[in-house]
């Protein structure tokens, strides 16, 4: 895995496309965008490891992500884990076509819940804290 440097008109027109930031205002868009950080990922690497408490929400734009059983993962990865401090319970791989990834610091996401709760809201809509494998 390799960061690929992507800017920040780019981050926010790829975070338009991923439910539920398609909800939010292009300054709320672009605040998110400034604060996160764009990751390729070849085809079979490690997105997120089993057993590990990651600092970052994961937000698949491009490709797709996987657990190791070849079941498929929504486009956010990893919130209910970062809420609630906990361990990511199955690995996750980029599947045949590697994955474009942003990234966002806990410490961030927390700021982005609060200044943005219609993300909150699309969340508990797409039941993202429910059924999610990272």
């Amino acid at each position: 895995m390799a960061d690929v440097e992507m800017g920040v008109t780019d981050r926010l027109f790829a975070l338009r496309d991923v439910p539920p930031f398609d909800r939010l205002r292009e300054s709320h868009l672009a605040l998110i965008a400034e604060v996160s950080k764009h990751r390729r990922f070849a085809a079979g690497d490690v997105v997120r490891q089993a057993g590990v408490l990651s600092p970052r929400l994961q937000i698949v734009t491009s490709g797709g992500v996987e657990a190791e059983d070849g079941s498929a993962v929504g486009a956010v990865i990893g919130l209910r884990a970062l809420l609630f401090s906990r361990e990511a319970p199955a690995t996750l791989v980029a599947g045949d076509g590697g994955a474009e990834i942003l990234e966002i610091s806990r410490g961030h996401l927390f700021t982005i819940l609060y200044e943005c709760p219609l993300l909150t809201v699309g969340f508990i809509e797409q039941d993202v804290f429910g059924g999610e494998a990272g």
